[in-house]
């Protein structure tokens, strides 16, 4: 998925020490909070409810998920 692999690029160039290691739901919300947080269009009740946090690897979420995110970081 095409939008899996820029959204992971992206994590990475926001968190250099991802590089070794899958990405994980609390690396996506660190960029989030952290890089993002001046961003009134975030919708966190959208995020939080859409993603299963049962499956701490973002490969695992949904792809509505993942796109909704890449949109999300790539603005």
């Amino acid at each position: 998925m095409k939008a899996l692999k820029e959204l992971t690029a992206d994590i990475r160039e926001k968190l250099p020490e991802s590089e070794s290691r899958e990405i994980v739901l609390s690396d996506l919300m660190f960029i989030i909070l952290v890089h993002l947080s001046g961003n009134n269009e975030v919708n966190i009740y959208k995020l939080t409810h859409e993603w299963t946090l049962s499956k701490p690897f973002l490969k695992d979420q949904s792809p509505e998920l993942i796109n909704f995110l890449h949109g999300l970081i790539k603005k």
